[in-house]
């Protein structure tokens, strides 16, 4: 079968419109976060279910680095590429016993989280290159692991506040992955229904933006709309013929 001049056309511009996608998404990278050493994420049990609490047996409460007077600090140093090239610390500040893991599925490991308070984000001299809110949504530990990872499921999760860098982002925020390392493959679990507690250690993450729906729903418009031109063409040709 041999193709039109303009199912050519149309078969070039697709792939370059693709590839300029594909170009504009590397291009923008991210900001990786590597922790300080012996920067501790602490996983307790919330107790057996009660009258003023009837879901406590299947939650979890977490603790985010070391506590003075009720604010909680992960400290550590950030590296960005593309367009967030810089570098600098950076940290993340909650409150002491603000964020609760709720078991969601037990066989993949799965968890919801929610914090009472946003926890504050700061990369740079107090925040200079980036500051914002993020709000942890989700926390897997699979079965027979030693890892766990917040926000794995690539949801947005982080507001941008200020920044150099802020306007690097679009104006859905960003997404921040944090990694956590266990001692054991014991898992968080276990806890539930106790007051006991175990350990990890957070190792670091990864910041990207959120992509923007409108790039790629403009870049499927375009396309569908050079197909459809093809197609016509090639059926008026036909139909001359």
């Amino acid at each position: 079968m041999r193709l039109s001049k303009l199912a050519v056309c149309t078969l070039v511009l697709c792939c370059s419109a693709f590839l300029v996608g594909v170009g504009s998404a590397n291009a923008q990278t991210g900001i990786t976060l590597t922790a300080n050493k012996s920067q501790s994420v602490n996983f307790t049990g919330m107790g057996k279910n009660t009258d003023s609490n009837p879901v406590a047996g299947s939650e979890v409460g977490i603790t985010l680095g070391t506590c003075f007077k009720g604010e909680c600090t992960e400290k550590g140093t950030g590296s960005g590429t593309g367009a967030f090239a810089s570098s600098g610390a950076f940290t993340l500040t909650s409150g002491q016993g603000s964020i609760i893991a709720t078991l969601v599925n037990a066989t993949l490991g799965t968890w919801s989280v929610s914090e009472t308070a946003p926890i504050v984000f700061d990369y740079g001299t107090k925040g200079s290159l980036l500051s914002g809110d993020l709000n942890l949504l989700s926390f897997m530990q699979s079965p027979k692991t030693k890892s766990g990872t917040f926000d794995w499921s690539g949801q947005a999760d982080l507001t941008i506040t200020g920044g150099s860098l802020a306007s690097a982002f679009t104006s859905s925020g960003g997404i921040l992955e944090v990694n956590v390392l266990f001692g054991s493959t014991k898992n968080i679990t276990t806890l539930l229904g106790t007051t006991t507690s175990t350990r990890g250690t957070f190792t670091g993450g990864q910041l990207t933006p959120t992509p923007e729906p409108s790039a790629f729903a403009i870049f499927l418009l375009g396309s569908g709309m050079l197909l459809i031109g093809g197609l016509l063409r090639r059926r008026t040709s036909q139909t001359s013929a």
